[in-house]
């Protein structure tokens, strides 16, 4: 692959867009690579925890390659290229395992977009953040605009959508937008100490979590406690559950094996 890195150390693995001349802008054979990453990641039960990060210091994502894009010029090749992506967001927001935006510089249109996709955000205090799309006479195209709304409410998505201003890190972790901000010096450290905490956890457990809450909010109240006790009812079950009660009462850390 030319356009992405993949690296994996035990039960982290990270994707890194490595387009850093166009500051990690996405082209249609990155969006074709990232498909194939995601392949491997799904297929790879060793994996509990996935980071996504860009190259250089610069840009995490810039968006989409307007260079490459402007090639587009009917309604169905627009259509073809949102949804590839929207494809992609919508895999790695389903993704079995906890994910991480390791916002490494500037998240801008389509990077926002990408960055909504994972379930933690962690940003450099140097990086902005906007969804300049209106900018462009353009909206998000990626999925992503009702994550948005989902995620901060109505009224801070309507600012940020329709502004299309950019916001610093801090502001964006005011409004829920970003988990954490720290300096650049602290910023890999902490990425990874997130990856390990989370990774350090019971793997069947987490998986619960992520298909419970991603289907929760598309859910009535309700069925979706009752589909959490579904849940709830089978990990108790699992080997995991079983050594994690030992372990309390033998007074030592658990070790789980996602069984």
């Amino acid at each position: 692959m030319s356009n992405i890195m993949f690296q994996k150390n035990e039960h982290v693995a990270k994707i890194i867009i490595n387009r850093e001349d166009v500051r990690n802008a996405i082209n249609e054979p990155t969006m074709e690579e990232l498909h194939q990453v995601l392949n491997e990641i799904e297929q790879d039960d060793s994996i509990r925890v996935v980071i996504l990060t860009g190259t250089g210091e610069k840009a995490f994502i810039s968006g989409g390659d307007i260079k490459e894009f402007e090639q587009l010029t009917t309604i169905s090749d627009a259509k073809k290229m949102a949804e590839r992506m929207r494809r992609v967001l919508n895999r790695i927001e389903q993704l079995p395992v906890p994910t991480i935006a390791a916002i490494n510089g500037h998240a801008l249109g389509g990077g926002c977009e990408t960055a909504l996709a994972c379930d933690f955000r962690v940003s450099v205090d140097e990086a902005s953040l906007g969804f300049l799309q209106i900018n462009m006479g353009i909206i998000t195209g990626w999925g992503s605009g009702p994550r948005l709304e989902q995620l901060i409410g109505r009224s801070k998505a309507t600012q940020l959508l329709m502004l299309g201003e950019r916001i610093s890190a801090k502001e964006a972790q005011n409004i829920g937008l970003v988990h954490d901000v720290v300096d650049r010096d602290n910023f890999i450290e902490t990425v990874n100490q997130l990856a390990e905490k989370l990774s350090s956890k019971p793997p069947l457990a987490l998986k619960g979590f992520k298909l419970a809450m991603n289907q929760w909010r598309d859910m009535p109240f309700s069925p979706s406690q009752i589909m959490e006790t579904e849940i709830f009812s089978e990990l108790w079950v699992s080997e995991d559950h079983f050594e994690a009660a030992r372990a309390v009462l033998e007074k030592r850390k658990p070790t789980f094996y996602g069984k």
